[in-house]
């Protein structure tokens, strides 16, 4: 059975173009991946972030933006609007424009302060061209840039699978499975030396990343059955991700009970107008900028001053934390006042207008009548 919008339930058909949960959503997820870059700088190894405290920081906030996406692409299917060829180039504006941007802009902060002997290690090659192209690609100097070419490719890849999403939930849970096969297979062969290097390849992440894209397209067709009963389903799917961890089952048994997990409850708990979920939803609309102005180099500089505090240890981590998140917001907020978002982060950042309820991508998307869409 195909659950489209003239068979969603009433309810869930409401939730069609008010998608603020989302945002909400995405504004939990970029507070984690924060904590993971500072854990990063902070001397504190992610393996040893344990128990409830570790599983939430680290099981799934990376995943969780590409399922997002996924989810915002059912959306426009619902609405008659699939994804086309023609939008390759507005996602290029959206998705690699900003990665060009920061990849440069962080390249040449790290080339200043190599030249002038404030860091050791040297990765800007900047007598070798070719190998100059292939440091930007890899972007080994502000290693958080390599999602934004990795969803650009998810989204290339998907484009083929769209017509067949029509044939239902089935058809889309038989692309997923297939996707995790293909992603596992690509693991164990071709991409295994790659898996080995100290880099983030945007090409490695294709793979990792299209499943979970699919796993979104899966539970915006299952969200409607759930309707009522999201927080206790969120909370089952948590508990069975939290027990596959444990018990050391593997990622493949975390990351997809946890992705559901996550938007079951969001969707159940975040989609009112109360305090929390408006502010989080605020923070999610700011996902690209705050994703974009939190670079390992402006984390170096707050471990210094951290250091300098005498903070060491998990006071460390979680003051530089904080400074990491404060940084990036403040920073965000000071391009959106210039109106600077629409060229370095994309899109302008939407701003919801009184009465209506708006969401948006990572990238941010202020489309008029249709903002959120993918």
């Amino acid at each position: 059975m195909d659950l489209g919008p003239e068979n969603m339930p009433r309810a869930a058909a409401r939730d069609v173009g008010r998608l603020d949960w989302l945002d909400a959503i995405r504004g939990y997820a970029i507070i984690l991946v924060v904590g993971i870059h500072a854990a990063a700088y902070s001397f504190i190894p992610l393996d040893s972030l344990g128990g409830w405290f570790g599983f939430l920081l680290s099981a799934a906030t990376v995943p969780l933006f590409f399922a997002a996406d996924g989810f915002l692409i059912s959306r426009r299917l619902d609405e008659g609007r699939p994804p086309r060829w023609r939008d390759v180039p507005r996602w290029a504006k959206r998705l690699l424009l900003p990665f060009l941007i920061f990849s440069l802009f962080y390249a040449g902060l790290r080339w200043i302060g190599e030249s002038r002997g404030l860091l050791a290690e040297h990765l800007i090659p900047v007598n070798d061209p070719l190998a100059l192209l292939v440091t930007l690609y890899r972007t080994p100097h502000a290693q958080n840039l390599y999602f934004l070419p990795a969803l650009f490719l998810v989204r290339l890849a998907a484009l083929p699978l769209i017509p067949l999403m029509r044939y239902g939930i089935g058809m889309r849970v038989a692309l997923l499975l297939a996707a995790i096969g293909l992603n596992l297979a690509a693991r164990a062969t071709f991409l295994a030396p790659l898996l080995s290097a100290p880099v983030l390849d945007p090409v490695v992440y294709l793979f990792w990343g299209l499943p979970l894209f699919l796993s979104g397209l899966v539970l915006a067709r299952l969200a409607p059955l759930v309707a009522g009963r999201e927080a206790m389903v969120g909370a089952g799917a948590l508990l069975l991700a939290a027990l596959a961890q444990a018990r050391g089952l593997g990622s493949l048994f975390i990351v997809y009970p946890y992705l559901a997990g996550l938007m079951a409850l969001g969707r159940g708990l975040l989609s009112g107008d109360g305090r929390l979920a408006r502010g989080f939803a605020f923070l999610g609309r700011r996902t690209m900028g705050i994703y974009l102005l939190h670079g390992p180099l402006f984390l170096k500089a707050g471990q210094m001053l951290v250091s300098k505090a005498g903070l060491v240890g998990w006071p460390g981590f979680f003051a530089l934390w904080g400074f990491g998140f404060a940084f990036g917001l403040a920073a965000t907020l000071a391009v959106e006042r210039l109106r600077l978002d629409g060229l370095l982060f994309g899109a302008p950042t939407p701003r919801p207008r009184k009465g209506r309820h708006h969401s948006a991508e990572l990238a941010g998307d202020q489309s008029g009548p249709r903002c959120g869409e993918a």
